[in-house]
């Protein structure tokens, strides 16, 4: 959890987000969430997912960039 608090502030405490569709491609299967961080910057925060033996789904990779036009 301190990874997540320390180098994913945005999805950690956001001031709002929207959930994107599942996207299956050849290289496996993602999720695309637009986050807006508590200061208003907003940000993409792409998730790889990675379905288990039991059918479950978890989270194999989080990628979180700032979105088009925001300042870097």
């Amino acid at each position: 959890m301190a990874m997540v608090k320390e180098g994913y502030q945005p999805v950690y405490r956001p001031r709002s987000y929207t959930m994107g569709l599942f996207k299956e491609t050849p290289e496996g299967t993602s999720l695309l969430i637009q986050i807006q961080d508590l200061e208003g910057t907003d940000w993409v925060a792409l998730y790889t997912l990675e379905q288990q033996p039991d059918g479950t789904w978890r989270i194999s990779g989080c990628y979180l960039a700032k979105a088009p036009g925001q300042k870097v």
